[in-house]
């Protein structure tokens, strides 16, 4: 849940430009076998977006930002939960 946390600030520092982006958004394609032909249909199909902007926002805080929140909450819970038990 920890890192759930990191990831999900990690996310939101990206769209809101807190700092740049130290991974690519997009997915690897194996070239090696492919002809130019396979390669350049493989590209004009492949839809581009930025993981750099929001896709989806509330009370003015995006998707990550909620999974932020909520994850810390949930931390939060369980610390207190363990607290109790000991």
């Amino acid at each position: 849940m920890i890192v759930a946390f990191f990831l999900a600030g990690y996310h939101y520092g990206l769209e809101q430009n807190l700092w740049n982006n130290a991974f690519s958004c997009g997915g690897k394609l194996d070239i090696k076998d492919l002809s130019t032909e396979e390669l350049l249909k493989n590209l004009n199909n492949t839809p581009i977006t930025n993981c750099e902007l929001e896709a989806w926002n509330f009370l003015n805080l995006s998707l990550s930002g909620w999974n932020m929140l909520i994850t810390l909450l949930m931390i939060i819970g369980w610390f207190y939960l363990i607290k109790l038990k000991r």
